[in-house]
């Protein structure tokens, strides 16, 4: 399952720069970053001794917080008691690190590292149930159909642990890049896919039998609950494993839709990733 708790490290906030303008931009960061944590209702612990970090010009963080006034923004020192006077002590487990100041590649400073992180726990994730609570949870201009677990144990070619990764991809460009795409094509969904395919590095298509259409329909809700059948024939081609000497040709696909005004808020609908022939 993806990791779901964080942590604040202490070693982030010591021996900083002592260029407040820069401190200022990275305490902006990180309140980006625990805004997102709590959006997804994750948690952020921080390490005990975080208080005693020799923060800037000498002087520990808490002195910086508690007791000086005029040398540090106070709209900066309100936003940093925000956030770590609201996370709880970390006792025992080893969690994934949020920083502050720059000093290791594997803390996460910014939301594109968060982001990047969740994303790694999903191509990881091989258990359908699992994964696609993942994806429901940090994918939040996508919306998935109820039985998208069950079209995931469709697919072929060992599943998930040889698929996800290309999932992940096309899921990350639909939910970051797609409505872009569109509205720089203006709305001609043939030749933003063409754009799609090539920042993913994957072919797609649309579904050209009409007669296959109802295998390609999935059920929504229109924004008043009530329900709609949706067809959705743009699909991703992930018709290659990532398990090496394998050459197999799969017909597994991601099939969507674009979206419309009055369903699911007009997110992208996502109607099946698995098998379709």
């Amino acid at each position: 399952m993806c990791q779901s708790s964080f942590s604040l490290h202490s070693g982030s906030f010591d021996k900083g720069s002592n260029n407040k303008e820069t401190i200022y931009s990275n305490i902006e960061k990180l309140r980006n970053v625990n805004d997102k944590i709590k959006s997804f209702d994750d948690l952020l612990f921080k390490e005990e001794d975080i208080f005693i970090a020799n923060f800037i010009d000498d002087k520990q963080l808490f002195e910086i917080l508690f007791l000086e006034h005029a040398s540090f923004s106070q709209d900066y020192k309100t936003i940093l008691i925000d956030i770590v006077q609201n996370s709880k002590n970390q006792t025992g487990e080893d969690y994934p690190k949020v920083g502050l100041n720059h000093i290791a590649e594997d803390i996460i400073y910014t939301v594109e590292d968060l982001m990047q992180y969740y994303y790694k726990c999903m191509e990881e994730t091989h258990n359908e149930e699992e994964f696609s609570v993942c994806i429901e949870r940090y994918f939040n201009n996508l919306k998935f159909q109820n039985k998208i677990d069950d079209t995931l144990k469709t697919l072929e070619g060992g599943g998930l642990k040889y698929f996800s990764r290309d999932i992940i991809k096309s899921l990350v460009c639909l939910e970051n890049e797609f409505k872009t795409i569109l509205n720089d094509n203006h709305q001609d969904v043939r030749k933003s896919l063409v754009k799609y395919s090539s920042m993913i590095g994957l072919s797609t298509t649309i579904e050209g039998n009409a007669d296959r259409k109802p295998d390609f329909t999935f059920g929504f809700k229109k924004d008043d609950k009530s329900a709609i059948s949706v067809c959705c024939e743009p699909h991703v081609k992930l018709c290659n494993s990532s398990k090496s000497s394998d050459s197999t040709y799969y017909y597994n696909r991601l099939h969507f839709h674009v979206g419309q005004e009055g369903v699911e808020e007009g997110k992208i609908l996502i109607g099946s990733i698995g098998y379709h022939r």
